[in-house]
């Protein structure tokens, strides 16, 4: 199809333009068209489509339109969160358009009415709703069913996260001087404020909320236990939004408050950590966080690695095994994973090479890197393993010749069969192509058919 060949703006251009035109419901049916298809019209309809897009006739009540909003209501409610509105700006875009259409549906809001329609909204996605999507459908009067907040600082949490994440500093300021409680709750919407104001870099509101942390008494229903733990997730959430962001500073600020507080007890979080900081792209970030002082072995796990290759990213991958300390060679008989033969099944010839020199030459592991470059039909990857690997012996084997005829692979095959006959200089066949199917007994009878002489 020409279009999957555009550049990805364009595509997601003609898209967002086609769905405009032809309505979600008509759109949503052509998502069968291919899987980038069906990719781009999930995305575009939940997170760019204005509201009118889903006003066509009895989109709300009928079975389709119920199906589509189930699909992703809170990415539905969540998105664009960064628009200030007119009558509440701690609130996204959309919840203020559904009102308005509900407004517009069924009868003239008051103020206490629709400050009710959006509470319930917000409880909606936090307590997971049945069928979301009848919110939209139902009056204002039935919205209520749900029920109000029971406590009475959830407005606070939702504008104190909402704050942090537009950067409205004075008012996080305020909010953080009333009451510190929201600063522990995570809004269903806006996530946790600490994490956003991290995520901005002030580094004058952390400090602040790390304080009230360590030094307020807390007048709350919690345990001892539990709040540690609520402080615990928030200033992990905040570590993982330093390292995404880039904010050196701040996370050293905030990894030596925890280690101050709590000790060491990176077990949990340490490996969500590192994964983000492989997915920085910058190496500063990812020796900082195999600098941590952790509890659990090993430092980096296989999943880290092979992001890390995907990315392609050498020097990366050559922290990884050197400050991570990945075992290259973990023994024939061992459970542990072989760096070699994940580089080569996601890396490029870069990342296979570093691995090569960081010292994964030895035969055992060359010989893993040679079973994943038959599986993956990477004749390059075989010939850099055979020019880089170590061994007086041959360092392919029976083994990789029966996997590349397996394969129905001649070009590996015979790249194999050279090395071992240069090593061993035994006599090995050459590859062998299938013969050819024999013709079936229908032809056969055809042709035999055809030869007889026509009777009289």
């Amino acid at each position: 199809m020409e279009l999957l060949d555009l550049p990805p703006e364009i595509f997601k251009r003609i898209i967002h333009i086609f769905i405009l035109q032809s309505g979600v419901p008509k759109a949503w049916k052509d998502r069968q068209v291919c899987r980038a298809f069906a990719r781009e019209i999930y995305e575009d309809t939940f997170a760019w489509q204005p509201i009118s897009a889903f006003e066509t006739s009895g989109f709300y009540s009928s079975k389709i339109g119920i199906r589509i909003m189930n699909a992703d209501f809170v990415l539905y409610l969540s998105m664009r969160m960064k628009n200030p509105l007119d009558v509440n700006p701690y609130l996204p875009t959309k919840i203020t358009e559904m009102l308005v259409f509900l407004e517009e549906k069924t009868a003239t809001f008051t103020n206490e009415r629709r400050e009710e329609c959006t509470r319930t909204l917000f409880e909606a996605v936090k307590h997971g709703v049945e069928d979301p999507a009848s919110l939209l459908a139902w009056g204002p009067g039935k919205i209520s069913k749900y029920g109000r907040p029971d406590d009475e600082d959830t407005s606070e949490q939702h504008q104190l996260a909402a704050a942090a994440a537009v950067g409205e500093w004075s008012v996080v300021r305020q909010l953080i001087s009333g009451s510190m409680e929201a600063a522990l709750k995570r809004s269903a919407i806006f996530g946790a404020p600490l994490a956003h104001i991290v995520a901005h870099g002030n580094l004058e509101l952390s400090a602040l909320i790390l304080g009230h942390f360590e030094h307020c008494e807390f007048k709350s229903q919690w345990t001892p236990g539990t709040l540690t733990k609520k402080v615990m997730r928030t200033t992990a959430e905040a570590i993982t939004a330093a390292i995404r962001h880039r904010h050196m500073e701040l996370l050293t600020s905030l990894v030596q408050w925890r280690k101050k507080r709590f000790g060491v007890r990176e077990k949990l979080h340490y490996n969500a950590w590192l994964r983000e900081a492989i997915r920085t792209g910058d190496p500063k970030f990812v020796k900082h966080v195999l600098g941590f002082t952790i509890l659990s072995k090993p430092r980096v796990l296989k999943e880290h690695f092979e992001e890390a290759c995907l990315l392609g990213n050498v020097d990366i991958v050559k922290q990884l095994i050197g400050d991570g300390k990945i075992p290259l060679a973990p023994g024939i008989k061992s459970k542990l994973w072989w760096p070699l033969y994940w580089a080569v099944r996601r890396g490029g010839s870069e990342v296979i090479a570093a691995v090569l020199e960081a010292g994964g030459n030895a035969p055992d592991s060359v010989s893993r890197g040679i079973e994943a470059a038959i599986e993956r039909r990477n004749g390059t990857a075989i010939q850099l393993l055979l020019e880089k690997g170590t061994g007086t012996k041959s360092l392919a084997s029976y083994e990789h010749l029966r996997l590349a005829r397996n394969a129905k692979n001649e070009p590996i095959y015979e790249l194999l069969r050279q090395e071992i006959r240069s090593k061993t200089e035994e006599d090995v066949p050459p590859f062998k192509k299938p013969k050819a199917k024999r013709a079936s007994r229908q032809k056969k009878t055809d042709t035999t058919q055809s030869s007889l002489p026509a009777s009289n």
